[in-house]
């Protein structure tokens, strides 16, 4: 079973264009949402992890908007 979270973060991932990820960049944020979600559901998020998937969101604001709030509460348990 897959965790809401992880669930939330594979449904980003289909939707790349929608979230204003260019087409030039879609695949490779996409295997990076894929890989966050695994992780997330799996419980093996480290610090590093999280920050670079923070620093890549950001790069789209759109994405970012919805990925930020859902990793806040995993920064306590990765630091």
């Amino acid at each position: 079973m897959v965790s809401y979270v992880a669930r939330v973060f594979i449904s980003m991932a289909a939707d790349v264009e929608d979230l204003g990820v260019p087409e030039v960049h879609r695949e490779r944020v996409r295997l990076a949402l894929l890989d966050l979600a695994h992780h997330l559901d799996c419980g093996s998020v480290t610090w590093v992890l999280l920050r670079d998937a923070i620093t890549l969101v950001m790069h789209y604001p759109a994405l970012g908007r919805q990925a930020v709030p859902l990793l806040l509460p995993y920064l306590e348990n990765a630091a």
